[in-house]
This record gives structure tokens, sequence and C-alpha cells, in this order.
């Protein structure tokens, strides 16, 4: 043994060891490769915009349980958003988007901060040519355009 190892043991009592391993046991049975369960859960009722906002609410609507952006205006003069209240951790993202016309540019943020009314954070976008690329809404740009 060397002399960093007797000095440590020799501070420490079986007791202690025993409540180490103890310890760690139990840390691993918490953690390590346990896999939690994992559930489902909707973010949107297809009914209202419960647990939704915007800084312009009247730019979107509900249309057949989906969530519709737009004024029905061939152009929209700057970006529009609309926040999910709640605040998320982990999760998988699956989502229906329709562009017309798919010449639009649009996008889903995720990741992201609201400030001042803009979206900071990462997006997948949408539009024709464009469609599942990663974007830095208000930060690095481009991320994923090759």
């Amino acid at each position: 043994m060397d002399k960093y190892y007797k000095i440590i043991y020799g501070l420490m009592t079986k007791h202690d060891l025993a409540l180490i391993g103890l310890f760690i046991s139990l840390l691993c049975l918490t953690g390590c490769g346990v896999e939690k369960e994992k559930s489902e859960m909707s973010i949107f009722n297809g009914m209202d915009f419960t647990d939704w906002n915007a800084p312009v609410m009247t730019y979107w609507t509900i249309a057949d349980s989906a969530i519709v952006g737009g004024l029905n205006k061939e152009y929209i003069n700057g970006n529009q958003f609309i926040w999910y209240k709640r605040k998320v951790r982990d999760f998988y993202l699956a989502i229906d988007v329709k562009l017309e016309p798919n010449s639009a540019n649009a996008g889903i943020q995720f990741r992201s901060s609201q400030e001042g009314g803009v979206a900071i954070g990462y997006q997948a976008d949408a539009g024709l040519g464009v469609w599942g690329r990663l974007y830095h809404e208000h930060g690095r740009g481009k991320l994923d355009w090759e």
C-alpha cells in the first residue's frame, strides 16, 4: 500500500467504509442504468390556447384541431411566435407541419427563450429547400445547411 492509501484508510473505520459502499450502491440503483419510465404528453388540447401565448394572439387561430399561423395573407411582415407556457426538460417532439404555399418560410423553435417578443434558440426550418434544416434564431444562424 502506498502512503496516501494508508493515511486515508487509517482515518476510516469499517463502519465508514460500509456506509460509503451503501451510498455507492444506492446511487447506482437510483441512477446508473435504471431507465425512467417514459410517458407521452400532448402539449396542445386541439380546442383552445390553454398553456399558449403570443405577443400577437390575433395572428394565431385553431382549425381542425391544429394551431394555424397567419392572417390569410400572402406575405407576413416579420416573424411571429407562439409560446408554450410550461417549462419542459428532456423531450421527443413529434409534429405534423402543413405549409401553404410550400415556398413560404416557417419553423418550429425548440430549446429557445423569449426575449423582447423574439425567439432566441434553435429552429427546425420548414419550407421549400429548407425542410428540417437546423437554424439558430438570433444566434449563429445556419447550423446544418450543407
